[in-house]
C-alpha cells in the first residue's frame, strides 16, 4: 500500500502513535513465545535477560508505531535514528534475552530442523557472512531510489525495517557470543564500524540532496533538505560509531588477554639460567 507523504510537522510528530498490524502481529508473537517457553528456561534464563527481551520489544514499538515513526516520514535525521534505535538498542537487547534458548524449549524439534535447513545456522554464525549482510543493507537501503521507495510504500518500509533488524540480530549474536573468538568477533565489528562510518561520513560532507523524498518535511522543522541529510550523516557517523568503538575495544582487549593466557611471557634467558 502507498503512503501518503503529507508533512507531519513537529506539533503532531510528538503525540502521534499508529497501528501497524504486521508489526503488533510480530510483537504479540514474540512477547507471547518467549512468555511460554520461560517456564521451561527459569533456572537457565536471569530475570535481566527477561527484562532485556521484553525491554527491546518495547523500544522496538515505541520506535515503529510511535512519535519517532512519524517524525522519521518527515526527516532523513528521524529515520536515521530510527535505524540506529532498532540495530544499536533494539537488536542487542534482543540478542541478550536468549531467545533461541527459551523460544527453542517450546518449539517441536522437527520445525528446528525444517527452519535450520532452510537457514543454516553455519551461515548465521559466520562473521564474514555477516558483515557483507550487514554491509550490503546499509548500502541498498541508503540508495537513493530504494530509500525513497521505502518512505512512500509501506511494504517496502517493512520489508527495509526487517532487513536492518535481521541482520542486526545476526551480527548482536556474533558478538554477545562469549564462546566465539574475540579476535574475530572485534574484526567483524571493526568492519562494520568502517563502512557505516564511511557511508556516515559520506552523507555529512557531501553539497549534494540525495533524498528528494525529504524535500518538503524537513522545513516544517527548520531545517533545509541539505542539513536535515548532513545531520543524518553526523548522527550515523559520530554517536554509533562511539557504540561500535567501545565494542571494538573491549573486545580486542578480550583478545589480547586471551593470547597472553596461551602464550604466556617468558623471563629473558639470564634470569632462567640464574634460576636454575
Amino acid at each position: 500500500m502507498t503512503v501518503a507523504h503529507e508533512v507531519v510537522g513537529p506539533t503532531a510528530a510528538w503525540s502521534s502513535w499508529h497501528v501497524e498490524p504486521m508489526v503488533v502481529l510480530a510483537l504479540v508473537v514474540g512477547a507471547s513465545i518467549y512468555g511460554a517457553g520461560l517456564p521451561r528456561t527459569r533456572a537457565r534464563i536471569s530475570g535481566s535477560r527477561v527484562i532485556a527481551w521484553y525491554g527491546g520489544l518495547a523500544i522496538a514499538a515505541v520506535a515503529l508505531l510511535g512519535p519517532p515513526d512519524a517524525a522519521a516520514h518527515d526527516l532523513f535525521s528521524a529515520h536515521m535514528i530510527q535505524h540506529l534505535v532498532l540495530i544499536l538498542i533494539v537488536a542487542p537487547l534482543l540478542v541478550a534475552g536468549r531467545p533461541v534458548r527459551v523460544m527453542g524449549s517450546i518449539v517441536p524439534r522437527r520445525a528446528l530442523r525444517i527452519a535450520v535447513r532452510v537457514v543454516p545456522a553455519r551461515l548465521a554464525r559466520s562473521p564474514v557472512i555477516v558483515g557483507i549482510a550487514t554491509a550490503a543493507a546499509l548500502a541498498s537501503w541508503h540508495a537513493p531510489a530504494l530509500y525513497s521507495a521505502a518512505v512512500r510504500l509501506d511494504l517496502v518500509h517493512g520489508l527495509e525495517h526487517a532487513s536492518f533488524l535481521a541482520t542486526a540480530l545476526a551480527f548482536w549474536a556474533i558478538v554477545l557470543n562469549h564462546r566465539a573468538s574475540a579476535g574475530a568477533r572485534a574484526a567483524l565489528v571493526f568492519a562494520v564500524f568502517l563502512f557505516g562510518g564511511g557511508l556516515g561520513a559520506l552523507l555529512t560532507f557531501t553539497t549534494t540532496v540525495l533524498y528528494p523524498v525529504h524535500a518538503t518535511g524537513p522545513v516544517a522543522w527548520g531545517l533545509s533538505p541539505l542539513a536535515d541529510q548532513q545531520l543524518a550523516g553526523v548522527i550515523m557517523w559520530i554517536p554509533s560509531g562511539a557504540i561500535y568503538v567501545i565494542a571494538f575495544g573491549v573486545l580486542f582487549l578480550s583478545w589480547l588477554r586471551g593470547l597472553e593466557a596461551r602464550f604466556p611471557a617468558r623471563p629473558p634467558a639470564g634470569e632462567r639460567a640464574a634460576d636454575g
